[in-house]
Formats: structure tokens, C-alpha cells, sequence
């Protein structure tokens, strides 16, 4: 399609978000954020959420947010925020007697447990939450898992394995116009060079300059400039 009037809509639907009273529709508007790439508008449109919802008493959509804003900040490696809202989550859900937003939970907990070197926690809640977000049919929510198993395997040097996780969500379900494919290309990139999987990483590294081009996301062009060097000197420039 054409990408550029893609982003553009989606840029007024993030927009409508900042003015939107219902929680529901700020969360729409938070999805939105996450196609563009745009890490920081998806925190703060998920804040915003969950701070409607608590206001007007809607403990559901309150419990979504709170998840997601969870998965944002374990993905920013804040895991101690991360792990307040996560527990904040799990006791909505507790309350309203509801599973739906486990696998947020695990998926959060996962790549904290990732973060914290705690591998087997990171697999277990990891794998539970792949489990149950394929098992209920939500594909976007069982690509955030993959990523948090991917995220373990990198944190102890399985580079192969977390490349392979990785480059199958591109495979798969909503391949290139997965929110996550996109969110994961640097340490796709990353696991390829270190993998000695020198042509994925320049394929990796090509989808992402495409992405970097319509993102509103300001440390894109950063980052993308760190996985040019990357792959230009290969996995001795990210040797321990």
C-alpha cells in the first residue's frame, strides 16, 4: 500500500487520542502509535488510558492498560516499574475473576525475568503466555511474547535460537505489518551479526531503514544508525 498516506491516518487516529474521553478509544489510539513505531506516543496514549478508566471506574479496561504499559516499560528496561504495574494488573484481574490479560502480565514479568538474568522464569512465564495468546487466537499479543523469549534467549548468548523466534514473526500472522516485527528489527539485527548470519542481518537491517522512514519515534534515526555500524563491522563490535 502507500505507506505514506498509511502513516498519515494513522497519525490524525494517534492525534484523536490526546482528545478522546473514552478509554476504549485511547487505547485504539495507543495500537495506532505502536504501527508507527512510536514507542513514546504508545506509553503515554497507554497512561492516559489507564488514567480515564481509573477516574470512571472501568477496572477492565483499567487492567488492559495497566498491562500494557507494563510490557512498555519492561521493553524500555525499566523492570521495577515495569513490575509495579504488572502487579497492579494482576490484582485487577484477580478481582474481576478474569484470565484475559494474563498473558500480559507473563509477557511483562518474562522480559523482566530476561532483564534481571533470571532465564528460566523468563522461558517459563514466557512459553505460558505463547500458550494461551495462541490458544485464545490473539496473534499481536503472541508476538510480545515471542519477543520476550527472544529477549531471553539474547540474554544468555542463544543467538541463533533468538534470531530464529524472531525472524518467525515475520513469517507468520501479520508478517511485516506487525507492530512487533518492527519494534524487534534492532535486536534482530543484533542476534544475526552475533549469529554470523551476516546476509539476514543486511535483510533485517533493510526492512528497518524502511521502517525508520515513516517512524514518529525520535530515536529511530539513532538506532538505526547504530545497526548500520553494527552489521558494517560485524559481531566483534558486540563482543563482551
Amino acid at each position: 500500500g502507500r505507506t505514506d498516506e498509511g502513516a498519515q491516518v494513522l497519525d490524525e487516529f494517534v492525534a484523536w487520542g490526546d482528545r478522546a474521553e473514552v478509554p476504549q478509544h485511547v487505547l485504539w489510539a495507543c495500537y495506532a502509535a505502536a504501527w508507527l513505531a512510536d514507542t513514546t506516543r504508545f506509553g503515554e496514549l497507554a497512561d492516559r488510558a489507564a488514567s480515564i478508566a481509573r477516574d470512571r471506574g472501568e477496572l477492565g479496561l483499567l487492567a488492559d492498560a495497566l498491562g500494557l504499559r507494563a510490557v512498555r516499560l519492561a521493553i524500555q528496561q525499566r523492570p521495577d516499574d515495569a513490575s509495579v504495574a504488572a502487579s497492579e494488573a494482576a490484582a485487577l484481574m484477580r478481582e474481576l475473576g478474569t484470565r484475559n490479560l494474563e498473558l500480559l502480565i507473563d509477557t511483562a514479568l518474562a522480559l523482566v525475568s530476561a532483564i534481571q538474568g533470571r532465564d528460566e522464569e523468563a522461558r517459563e512465564r514466557g512459553e505460558r503466555a505463547l500458550k494461551l495468546a495462541t490458544a485464545k487466537g490473539l496473534r499481536l499479543r503472541a508476538s510480545t511474547a515471542v519477543h520476550a523469549l527472544a529477549a531471553a534467549d539474547m540474554a544468555y548468548g542463544r543467538w541463533s535460537d533468538a534470531y530464529e523466534r524472531l525472524d518467525s514473526l515475520l513469517q507468520s500472522g501479520f508478517g511485516a505489518l506487525d507492530p512487533v516485527v518492527m519494534r524487534t528489527l534492532p535486536d534482530k539485527i543484533e542476534a544475526a551479526v552475533r549469529a554470523n548470519r551476516t546476509e539476514d542481518a543486511r535483510a533485517a537491517l533493510s526492512l528497518y531503514a524502511e521502517q525508520v522512514a515513516y517512524s514518529r519515534e525520535s530515536s529511530a534515526p539513532p538506532r538505526l544508525a547504530v545497526s548500520e555500524a553494527l552489521v558494517a563491522t560485524g559481531a566483534d563490535a558486540t563482543a563482551h
